[in-house]
């Protein structure tokens, strides 16, 4: 059974999902501006956080149940600094293209 930690990690993951979905929203025509030089695309970055082409959602299903064997702080750092991160960057991006920021 799945530890209260991975569940609170399932909840945020759909706020981020929602979040990042949120900072896609008209973005169709900038999907590959970067914020700056050398930096990701937001094609590259979604492409990162929806994992290689191919994947299913019994892949997905694999990954948490890798996330079910970390402790609680190697869980934190992986969900705070990388999809925040990586909607931070999608924000960036936005701002870079000049369209308005999201909520």
């Amino acid at each position: 059974m799945a530890n209260a930690t991975v569940k609170e990690i399932r909840k945020k993951n759909e706020t981020a999902w929602l979040h990042l979905g949120g900072q896609l929203e008209g973005m169709d025509t900038h999907l590959e501006r970067a914020d700056a030089p050398g930096q990701w695309t937001a094609r590259e970055v979604d492409c990162h956080l929806l994992f290689e082409p191919g994947w299913k959602a019994a892949a997905r299903r694999q990954v948490f149940a890798y996330l079910e064997t970390l402790g609680e702080a190697d869980l934190g750092v992986m969900f705070d600094r990388h999809w925040s991160g990586h909607a931070e960057q999608l924000a960036k991006i936005r701002q870079a293209a000049g369209l308005p920021e999201t909520k």
